[in-house]
């Protein structure tokens, strides 16, 4: 599970999302490892994918739809945002399907 709440954005309740997912996955620790990283800038979210290979991956944050759409993450000082494209999560080592 990644999780990206930028200042100057609405901020949500990310806490509350793990709680529902730490939840459902309750009892199934031998087929579920639940990992966390929280306020992920576009460096540590590609890094996170490439050094664990999950076969899920939660994305809880803000997104953008349209032509300059993607996930919205921590920028590198973790003083604003930063957008992750769709061409850029295609091109993730770890989700080659997706292109």
């Amino acid at each position: 599970m990644l999780t990206s709440n930028p200042a100057g954005m609405v901020q949500l309740n990310l806490a509350k999302k793990h709680s529902i997912i730490a939840k459902i996955l309750q009892g199934k620790e031998d087929q579920f490892v639940l990992n966390i990283q929280k306020a992920v800038s576009r460096v540590e979210f590609t890094q996170y994918i490439q050094a664990t290979k999950p076969n899920i991956l939660h994305f809880s944050g803000h997104g953008e739809d349209g032509k300059y759409g993607g996930l919205i993450v921590q920028n590198e000082d973790k003083n604003g945002y930063d957008l992750i494209s769709p061409t850029e999560l295609s091109n993730i080592r770890h989700f080659p399907h997706l292109n």
